[in-house]
């Protein structure tokens, strides 16, 4: 007769014998790739396996918030803090192109690291005796991937917020002056780039006229002036563009900040931190 104690070990020892059995085939990969110097096609075509085999699992991590706590730890145990905020916790639970951007970040730098530390410096070891035992190539490169996160997620962080920024700019008529000038490359281009930019990109020809005139400085009188048209034309577009904005953040096409919805704004609020 089964007690409650033997159906909860069978499970755990059927775990331990298939990690036993993939460390096993773990250093036999470990011991073909070093004959070509962890370098070459073969190597290529484990590299490509290894990111394939664990893109699921760090998408799961990344959603969940597992991959973010991991890094905490870790960071943790060296001394130093981090933390993700909440509502770039938030994104990354609900938009998988977000997991898709920084996950691809995360694989460049933590292959190379990867590489380096357990591969070639030997640092992965199939008789560590640790707590929880030795581990496969798939969790220690999954450390690796934890360990890159915080710079990856810093730097995407700082994207973030430069572009919501920018997407501040074009909230009403008189924010618009400051929106990037360092998009106008000439007297009749932007430089685009960013869900901001794209969106711009897609407005008519007057309508992006009409926004470089204003992020110079001009008066609505004088864009009028110089784009043949009337004052009430100049207000009319760049409200219909401020409408756009509203719907691509309600479409999550673009993030614009809760702290950025001002009174004024009120009719076209959108969720605060909408992505």
């Amino acid at each position: 007769m089964l007690n409650s104690k033997s159906l909860i070990d069978k499970p755990e020892a059927a775990l331990e014998t298939a990690r036993a059995l993939q460390i096993q085939r773990d250093i036999a990969t470990v011991e073909e790739l070093a004959r070509h110097g962890f370098q070459g096609p073969s190597y290529e075509v484990f590299r490509n396996r290894l990111c394939e085999e664990n893109w699921k699992p760090l998408q799961g991590m990344l959603r969940n918030r597992t991959l973010a706590q991991l890094t905490a730890k870790y960071y943790g145990e060296a001394g130093i803090d981090f933390f993700v905020r909440p509502a770039d916790a938030d994104l990354l639970h609900s938009s998988a192109d977000a997991r898709h951007e920084i996950l691809v970040d995360i694989l460049i730098k933590a292959l190379k690291v990867f590489r380096r530390r357990a591969l070639v410096e030997g640092g992965w070891n199939p008789h560590h005796r640790g707590p929880k035992g030795a581990s496969t190539l798939n969790s220690f490169f999954i450390g690796q991937c934890a360990w890159q996160f915080r710079d990856v997620y810093l730097s995407w962080s700082r994207k973030r917020e430069r572009l919501a920024a920018e997407e501040a700019a074009l909230l009403d008529g008189g924010s618009l002056l400051p929106l990037l000038r360092t998009h106008v490359e000439g007297p009749e281009a932007f430089r685009f780039d960013g869900a901001l930019m794209e969106l711009v990109a897609q407005q008519p020809e007057l309508t992006r006229a009409i926004l470089r005139l204003t992020t110079q400085g001009y008066a609505d009188g004088e864009i009028a002036d110089m784009l043949q048209t009337t004052p009430g034309a100049v207000r009319n577009r760049r409200y219909r563009f401020r409408t756009a904005l509203y719907n691509a953040a309600r479409a999550g096409r673009i993030w614009i900040p809760a702290q950025l919805h001002t009174a004024g704004n009120t009719a076209e609020t959108v969720p605060g931190g909408a992505a």
